[in-house]
């Protein structure tokens, strides 16, 4: 059963919110594979996932949550080792969507910094999705993941951005807070939900931990940040670290 709280009995239930572990948008050959949405993790992007799974121990979840990306679920099951959780998925968490046409049309400062555009009415991420809207769904299957669904400590995989929107949803802020927090490969956020018992309804949210990586946790060997890292990829062409959310 989930924690009650000391003085109105609400239940408090915890997510430990991870991004996905370094991921493999670019081949052998250096070239971008066709669709990022399929790629699998690199093999540092393994050890990134096994740093966190050695990091957590005994650690024990109830339930279990991906996107419907590879490098989620990759992420996942390295995390979990030997636990017995089936791991379930959630459409609405999957990651912004670009379109090929729109990053080309913008500079690497432009890709770098697309977030910053997040304030502004009707923008979109790198010519894809708009902004606002992305916003809304990433709410929207976070709020049922905890009003239809009954757990009292989860581990949900997801994304950079969707992390992000899931943040500003715990601060209760809009977009325009998406690129004040950085989400690092394979970095873990740790979330309390407080629900009245009786309708189920969140009546408080914390934030107890952001952006924690154990295989670097003072952060000392990263210093761009991964939409960053990303552009700075793309221009010269040589792997990818961070991943770039475009559609077909």
């Amino acid at each position: 059963m989930p924690i009650q709280t000391p003085f109105d009995g609400a239940q408090r239930r915890r997510i430990h919110l991870m991004r996905h572990a370094e991921a493999a948008y670019r081949g052998s050959d250096g070239n971008a594979h066709d669709n990022p949405n399929v790629v699998p993790l690199t093999s540092r992007g393994r050890k990134q996932a096994q740093a966190m799974h050695q990091a957590i121990g005994a650690l024990s979840f109830d339930y279990a949550l991906c996107t419907p990306f590879p490098r989620t679920s990759e992420t996942a099951r390295i995390v979990l080792g030997d636990r017995n959780l089936s791991l379930q998925v959630e459409p609405r968490l999957q990651e912004i969507q670009a379109s090929r046409e729109g990053m080309g049309r913008f500079s690497p400062a432009d890709l770098a910094y697309s977030f910053d555009r997040a304030k502004e009415a009707g923008a979109r991420f790198a010519g894809g999705e708009n902004i606002g809207d992305f916003c809304a769904r990433v709410h929207e299957g976070f709020e049922a993941q905890i009003t239809e669904t009954a757990w009292k400590s989860a581990l949900f995989v997801c994304h950079g951005g969707v992390n992000r929107a899931i943040l500003t949803w715990v601060l209760g802020t809009g977009p325009e807070l998406l690129s004040a927090f950085e989400q690092d490969n394979a970095c873990m956020n740790i979330i309390d939900i407080d629900c009245d018992p009786e309708t189920g309804m969140v009546v408080r949210r914390y934030v107890r931990l952001i952006n924690w990586t154990p295989y670097d946790p003072s952060k000392s060997e990263i210093h761009l940040t991964t939409m960053e890292a990303t552009a700075v990829a793309l221009e010269q062409g040589h792997t990818a670290e961070e991943e770039t959310g475009a559609t077909d």
